[in-house]
């Protein structure tokens, strides 16, 4: 399994790795907090899971839920962490207007369960 991480904490990435190595011994992480390095490892790799921020610096904060969409990589598997309770609807709303399913919205403080629930 490979799986792209992209947020601008350090610390949440950190925990992301942890939650997800403990379960899964066979996974390939790759990690970056930037839209623009984000995109580049979008083009050159097959990702089976993205889970990103909404908030992003460096671009639109839909970029990487965009290009991840578009490339179609057979399947991805999408998880946004939009921080924030208006951030939450923001992005509920931007995926009902694109009519993207599948996509997995977490909310609230405690990821790490919702997470390793989709994830299996």
């Amino acid at each position: 399994m490979k799986v792209l991480t992209v947020n601008r904490d350090e610390a949440l990435s950190n925990f992301l790795l942890r939650i997800l190595r403990s379960k899964y011994v066979d996974i390939e992480i790759l990690q970056t907090n930037d839209i623009g390095e984000a995109l580049k490892l979008l083009d050159s790799h097959r990702f089976d899971w993205v889970i990103t921020e909404m908030l992003m610096p460096g671009g639109s904060k839909t970029a990487v839920i965009e290009k991840a969409v578009a490339k179609k990589m057979p399947f991805v598997n999408i998880i946004v962490i939009p921080l924030g309770t208006t951030l939450y609807y923001e992005a509920e709303d931007f995926l009902k207007e694109k009519g993207w399913e599948g996509i997995h919205l977490i909310k609230g403080i405690n990821i790490a369960q919702p997470i390793l629930d989709i994830i299996q």
